[in-house]
């Protein structure tokens, strides 16, 4: 029984860890662009960072069109 619990132990941080490393191969790094997207570029979900001037923009493509946001120094 002991054994058992601890096979199953050894298996969820093996899962664990295999999970990590997934997701950090999923992360796509962020690319700052200097200009702000087309409603004819990118599917509904696509993200863009764009810098217009001092200040950053976060572009959401929801439904064939762009929203932004503009971000600020946390």
């Amino acid at each position: 029984m002991i054994e058992e619990m601890l096979e199953v132990k050894q298996m969820i941080k093996k899962l664990s860890q295999k999970n990590r490393e997934n997701e950090m191969q999923l992360e796509v790094p962020i690319i700052v662009e200097d200009r702000a997207p087309i409603n004819s570029q990118g599917v509904t979900g696509d993200r863009k960072i764009v810098r217009i001037g001092n200040d950053y923009y976060q572009y959401t493509k929801i439904n064939n069109e762009w929203y932004k946001v503009q971000l600020e120094k946390a």
